[in-house]
């Protein structure tokens, strides 16, 4: 037997929900991500300025309490208000988003394994980040909200700033992995089609 003819087992857990259960909350996280990430999009254009040219982006990036400060100095109180918008909302998208990512890391992964193709594995490992990190961008926002109110030091921003360095590491992971399994599947389906016909 060859080795890519061996099933790639996959954790246990991961197995607990029948594949329609784990489609079905694919789908939800997906219609419930679309609408948060829009809004989001929305606001974050609101706090766009030359000290802060990503908006939120550049809040959770300012690695300094003197940065931070800074990027807060350049907002009035109703860009203010947009950020706190921002910050809530961003509660439910870690749900959200990382239902998507995660559930489509974890289907792509079984599909490849059924397959026997290389990469199931990857896939799995790469669900599991994006499970693990969900507690550091929850993490995140909630040091955001106290640098907002006037509750940080240079701890806090340099902790901040980790999270969300962990938090984008990850998510850039789980859309390479999802392009990646994506297209492994299409090609492989393409060169299997031929020879399927020709039986």
């Amino acid at each position: 037997m060859k080795t890519a003819d061996v099933p790639t087992p996959l954790p246990a857990r991961s197995q607990a929900l029948s594949p329609a259960v784990r489609r079905t909350l694919f789908f939800l996280s997906l219609a419930s991500a679309v609408p948060v990430v829009g809004a989001l999009e929305v606001l974050n254009g609101a706090l766009q300025n030359p000290v802060a040219p990503h908006g939120v982006m550049s809040f959770e990036l300012a690695r300094t309490l003197a940065r931070q400060n800074q990027v807060l100095d350049s907002w009035d109180q109703a860009a203010r208000l947009r950020l706190s918008f921002c910050i809530g909302l961003d509660f439910f998208c870690v749900i959200a988003f990382l239902g998507v990512l995660t559930f489509g890391c974890v289907w792509l992964a079984e599909a490849l394994r059924r397959r026997g193709a290389f990469g199931s594995t990857l896939g799995m490992t790469v669900a599991w980040a994006l499970g693990t990190m969900g507690a550091l961008w929850m993490l995140q926002n909630a040091l955001l909200t106290s640098a907002l109110f006037g509750h940080s030091s240079e701890v806090i921003a340099e902790i901040t700033y980790g999270c969300a360095l962990v938090k984008f590491t990850v998510l850039a992971a789980g859309f390479a992995y999802l392009l990646f399994a994506g297209l492994a599947l299409v090609i492989q389906g393409r060169f299997r089609a031929p020879s399927v016909a020709g039986k």
